[in-house]
């Protein structure tokens, strides 16, 4: 096999994972993905590739984002099933 046909089949490799692993770029489609597809998952930003102060600061702030966007549905979804 010629190395064009290698890196077109490892790009589509990385395709087929990305779409296994990865449910959106913001945590908002991750959560909507997630619901369409019926999905229970957990969330990680990988906030551990920070390598300056800066990185982690945002970080920081992107899971601070993902906390309040996950806490809303939790508080929707008690809403919707708590009992009169």
């Amino acid at each position: 096999m010629g190395e064009p046909v290698v890196r077109a089949a490892v790009a589509q490799a990385m395709r087929i994972m990305g779409e296994q692993f990865v449910l959106g770029r913001s945590i908002e489609a991750a959560i909507a993905r997630a619901a369409k597809d019926n999905l229970l998952c957990s969330f990680d930003m990988l906030g551990e590739g920070a390598r300056t102060e800066a990185d982690a600061a945002n970080y920081e702030t992107a899971y601070a984002k993902a906390i309040t966007a996950i806490g809303k549905i939790g508080r929707a979804q008690k809403t919707l099933t708590a009992s009169p």
